[in-house]
């Protein structure tokens, strides 16, 4: 192989350019980006044939912080609406489709889950025992849905904000 790379190196007429460098391409699909739209729409098909699976992905802030992994698994459940799941699933595809070429897939993975567990953490952390008069969640309310996420992929998909701009 070195041979062949050192006959074509030296085997070129004086003048031709040469590539600096050269870029490992991924593919155009996002991957991670179709993966979680379709862990997304299982989980939602799951909810329609089953309430206990409903009941299983909603992250309620009294029951938040003794079963954990309902900080993942609310990311992908969905209320029945098929406009809840088609709004949320639209708006990842569309930024997913530039985002994840542009930070790479386990960057792009990252920033989903982390932006997903805190928008959950923030819920809870924000639930009060009242509601806060209808402003603040309940603790016995729940949530599901990749809103949280996509809205934090909108922020980080945005144009630098001017206040930090020199």
């Amino acid at each position: 192989r070195r041979a062949r790379q050192w006959c074509r190196r030296h085997s070129d007429p004086p003048g031709t350019p040469r590539p600096v460098a050269r870029v490992k391409r991924h593919s155009d699909v996002p991957v991670v980006t179709w993966t979680l739209i379709g862990i997304c729409f299982l989980v939602w098909v799951g909810e329609w044939l089953s309430p206990q699976v409903g009941e299983a992905v909603v992250l309620a802030p009294r029951v938040g912080f003794t079963e954990p992994w309902r900080f993942v698994t609310s990311m992908f459940g969905h209320a029945l609406s098929i406009f809840h799941i088609g709004f949320n699933m639209y708006a990842l595809w569309a930024l997913g489709r530039s985002l994840e070429p542009f930070l790479g897939r386990a960057r792009f993975l990252a920033a989903y889950l982390m932006s997903g567990l805190g928008g959950g953490a923030l819920f809870c952390l924000m639930a009060t025992a009242d509601g806060g008069r209808a402003i603040l969640p309940n603790v016995d309310d729940g949530v599901v849905g990749a809103s949280g996420a996509n809205l934090s992929l909108i922020h980080i998909s945005g144009p630098p904000s001017p206040l930090y701009s020199s």
